[in-house]
């Protein structure tokens, strides 16, 4: 079941300067797994379903990645996991989350998205898909300006069982009031599974 979280707080640093109000806005997704009992009739099976759900855990690279107040603009990579939400074969949410590990000056640099997805059938071992991503990104000295970003995304997967494979895609990522427009590559294992809910 689909929900949402709001919450308040104070941030301080104490040996620092910043002192803040802060507002979160979380969308959650509560997991009620069903279970059967001893006694398994038909009306159990029609109060529960399969959903599936796709875990994929891998390396995305910025090309030619614009920096705030400097010339650079060298690459950087990032570890990234991606959570998808299998709506059926052909669509699907997905959530992402970045942290840099490798790049000039990239300490801090961190990446949240939200996004829906479109592919081509599950039942056959390659498939192709395109992304549509937006949400925040700071850090690193990239430039990102206030944070907001889109990323379109289009790839290939091929999968050597129903339950894992791996993905590669291309997409473009911008910063909406910055100069950031870079080129990425994103390299994922992918891993499927179904849960029984209510």
């Amino acid at each position: 079941h689909w929900g949402a979280w709001v919450s308040g707080g104070y941030l301080d640093a104490p040996e620092g300067h910043l002192r803040a109000m802060t507002l979160t806005l979380k969308a959650l997704y509560l997991f009620d797994t069903a279970k059967l009992g001893k006694q398994k009739t038909s009306a159990a099976f029609q109060t529960a379903q399969f959903n599936d759900w796709r875990v994929r855990v891998g390396n995305q690279t910025i090309f030619d990645a614009k920096r705030e107040n400097s010339k650079t603009r060298d690459s950087v990579n990032l570890v990234n996991i991606n959570i998808d939400r299998l709506i059926n074969h052909y669509v699907y949410i997905t959530g992402e989350g970045e942290s840099a590990y490798n790049g000039k000056n990239v300490g801090g640099l961190a990446i949240g998205m939200f996004g829906l997805g479109l592919q081509t059938s599950m039942k056959r071992p390659w498939q192709f898909y395109v992304e549509l991503m937006g949400g925040a990104a700071g850090g690193g000295g990239l430039a990102f300006g206030d944070g907001a970003i889109i990323q379109p995304k289009i790839g290939v997967a091929y999968f050597t069982n129903p339950y894992f494979g791996a993905q590669a895609s291309v997409g473009q990522m911008f910063s909406l009031d910055h100069d950031l427009n870079s080129t990425t590559l994103d390299l994922s294992l992918v891993f499927r599974f179904a849960g029984l809910e209510r």
